[in-house]
């Protein structure tokens, strides 16, 4: 048996050019590497910061973090801490699973 997949007119298994490669695919690891003294609104927020192209107002960047919090249904924990120590609330393994995925979409793969 053969066969090919092809994803936007591209074969994936392909290699891409450097400068096509973060803009094109965004993956998620199967554990979250999340920082646990972090908000999801600060974790969006820092890695858009990091994430998106230098030319882009840092303003613009905040406002594209804020709106896939929104879009992923953080709303409600958006200013809970990730980890918890036990004495203080923190957010549930699926809003965990949907901050790490808010990381990848921040640029709009």
């Amino acid at each position: 048996m053969k066969g090919s997949a092809v994803f936007k007119r591209t074969n994936p298994s392909a290699p891409l050019p450097k400068d096509k490669q973060p803009s094109l695919l965004g993956y998620v690891l199967q554990h979250d590497h999340l920082l646990p003294n972090l908000t999801p609104r600060e974790t969006l927020k820092f890695a858009g910061l990091m994430k998106l192209p230098s030319h882009m107002e840092k303003k613009k960047k905040i406002e594209i973090a804020n709106k896939v919090l929104m879009e992923l249904g953080l709303r409600d924990c958006a200013d809970t801490r990730i980890g918890g120590d036990g004495k203080h609330p923190c957010i549930s393994g699926g809003e965990r699973r949907r901050v790490s995925i808010g990381i990848q979409m921040l640029t709009d793969p």
